[in-house]
């Protein structure tokens, strides 16, 4: 029902068209077994077409040992889209893979597309040898997002080797948005 990046099958909790929700101090420990797909994904969160939803106090731990260097997979602790009056507050982000090459691969704490929401008081840790993004919010089909982020702690590792789109590392990237971004602390 929703287009979003990519097939989003492999989620430890997945929230769809929930309204009023909160999820409040959770220990949330992903951790890859294998990494034998054409792009291996995994999201320890998925939020999708819901409203008025609380994401609060929470641990977000996801690791990636199994894949090597000079391979790609795509690691993502939330993975939100179509969302309404949502809050992302007072969580600990930590994304880690040994994987990473130019152009390919990802290690992102939050990814999303056209949502109103805000990100406010997380503590963000991403690490990667290929492309990397702390908070990452795009637009599929041309539609913007509003979006509040504020007083978070964001530190993001990776590379970056060559020109292409696709070869960056950046704390906070938004396309196609209405974004307010306020008293963050960038690495």
């Amino acid at each position: 029902e929703y287009m979003l990046m990519g097939l989003n099958t492999v989620n430890p909790v997945r929230i769809k068209n929930a309204d009023g929700l909160e999820f409040l101090n959770n220990d949330v420990h992903t951790e890859f077994n294998e990494a034998t797909a054409a792009y291996p994904t995994v999201q320890c969160l998925y939020i999708i077409g819901s409203e008025n939803v609380l994401v609060d106090g929470n641990n977000f731990t996801m690791i990636d040992t199994v894949s090597e260097e000079g391979t790609s997979s795509y690691l993502y602790a939330i993975t939100f889209g179509y969302d309404k009056s949502t809050m992302i507050s007072n969580n600990n982000f930590y994304v880690s893979t040994l994987s990473g090459m130019d152009s390919a691969g990802t290690a992102y704490a939050l990814q999303g597309v056209e949502s109103e929401l805000s990100i406010i008081g997380n503590n963000i840790t991403c690490i990667s040898n290929g492309p990397n993004i702390g908070i990452y919010l795009t637009s599929m089909m041309g539609e913007s997002s509003d979006v509040d982020i504020e007083y978070n702690n964001i530190n993001v590792t990776g590379a970056a080797e060559t020109g292409n789109q696709w070869a960056l590392i950046s704390g906070i990237e938004i396309t196609n948005g209405n974004a307010k971004i306020y008293n963050n602390t960038i690495y």
